[in-house]
């Protein structure tokens, strides 16, 4: 995401965060990748996969 769309407020310079049409397509396009903000799909499905797996094998277990 570009900073590149400021605005002023009270007197105050705010920069705010604008998302082209191209960064938005990407996003949606990478969702299996790891970002700084969150978890990929893939990472998510490999947790909650592994999670159940887990509970399977404890049920199993009994």
């Amino acid at each position: 995401m570009a900073l590149t769309d400021s605005c002023k407020y009270h007197g105050k310079l705010l920069l705010r965060r604008v998302k082209s049409k191209n960064a938005a397509a990407r996003e949606q396009r990478d969702m299996i990748r790891n970002t700084a903000a969150s978890w990929g799909s893939l990472a998510r499905a490999f947790h909650w996969g592994l999670g159940i797996a887990i509970i399977g094998m404890l049920a199993y277990g009994w």
